[in-house]
């Protein structure tokens, strides 16, 4: 085969799930016309999550939509700290390790 998958950036039979992510994340809820603050996308190894959830990340609508994105992967045997430092640090910059938990937290709710 000289076809190389890297350059495939398709995402195969998951568009209808990518759709009502979309959806519930651009169309406001019916209680004072919020948005989901987090959305989580469980499930087992190798089932797509984070291919969809970078489909989702990368829409036009969803980019025109909001003014901050803040994404993390998220895996088994996580701590909070660590995981409050993935999701600051590409909106930042800043990686933040001389922070503890509750600092961290303060930043993420200045964003």
């Amino acid at each position: 085969m000289n076809r190389s998958f890297e350059r495939f950036s398709g995402l195969v039979g998951r568009d209808e799930d990518k759709e009502r992510i979309i959806n519930l994340l651009v169309e406001p809820f019916k209680v004072d016309d919020a948005h989901p603050l987090i959305f989580s996308i469980v499930g087992m190894g190798g089932l797509g999550k984070t291919a969809l959830a970078k489909s989702v990340y990368e829409n036009e609508i969803v980019k025109s939509h909001f003014e901050l994105k803040m994404e993390a992967c998220v895996s088994d045997g996580f701590g909070l700290k660590q995981v409050t430092q993935k999701i600051i640090k590409p909106a930042t910059g800043e990686r933040c390790a001389d922070l503890d938990e509750g600092e961290l937290i303060q930043k993420l709710k200045k964003f």
